[in-house]
């Protein structure tokens, strides 16, 4: 099997919260709570959820979304090590200039990763390692794998979740850490567990 790494996108090289956040931001009343009041994962108003349709609507807003560095530090050491990069990225339904603007975000800022998977299930495709930030994604994944490794960014929404062979990454500071492990599992025979 090829070494594969599969590389989330929207919070873990591409700032789309980050993003999201500024532009409700800019739309909010100076009477209306503020968007970042809200926590990730729980149900938003149909307002606010209605402008978040409408921001995203275009595939510019997609392809411009800001890089996050920390996340593009691990893609370079994942790079240098020698993976097969592919980015597996949740395509929403009823959206399809998301669609093209993460294409034309990961040729912009990603041209060396050899393909783009879009799909609404990330169970279906196959890695030897996932970086993904969300816990619903990355359940499904493992569920398929479990000899597989998964390197997760570590936000508030996230810090309670677990699973096998999954290391958190929180900085930089890190990346000699993340480094080892990724060899272990470069290196590691079909049938061999991993060792972390």
């Amino acid at each position: 099997m090829d070494d594969i790494v599969l590389i989330d996108l929207d919070s873990t090289v591409a700032d789309h919260d980050g993003q999201i956040g500024f532009d409700l931001e800019k739309l909010r009343s100076p009477d209306e709570p503020s968007f970042y009041s809200y926590v990730k994962g729980n149900k938003l108003p149909d307002y606010l959820f209605n402008r978040m349709n409408l921001i995203r609507s275009t595939s510019a807003w997609w392809e411009n979304l800001p890089v996050i560095p920390r996340g593009m530090a691990l893609v370079n050491l994942v790079k240098e090590i020698g993976f097969r990069i592919v980015v597996l990225t949740q395509g929403p339904k009823v959206n399809p200039a998301a669609w093209e603007g993460k294409v034309k975000w990961v040729n912009k800022n990603m041209p060396f990763c050899s393909d783009i998977v879009i799909t609404r299930d990330k169970g279906l495709v196959y890695g030897k390692v996932l970086i993904d930030d969300y816990p619903e994604y990355i359940e499904k994944w493992v569920a398929h794998r479990p000899r597989g490794l998964v390197i997760m960014p570590d936000f508030n929404y996230n810090r309670t979740f677990t699973t096998n062979h999954l290391v958190r990454y929180e900085d930089v500071h890190q990346l000699l850490d993340i480094e080892k492990v990724l060899l272990k599992v470069k290196n590691r025979k079909i049938r061999d567990k991993l060792e972390m």
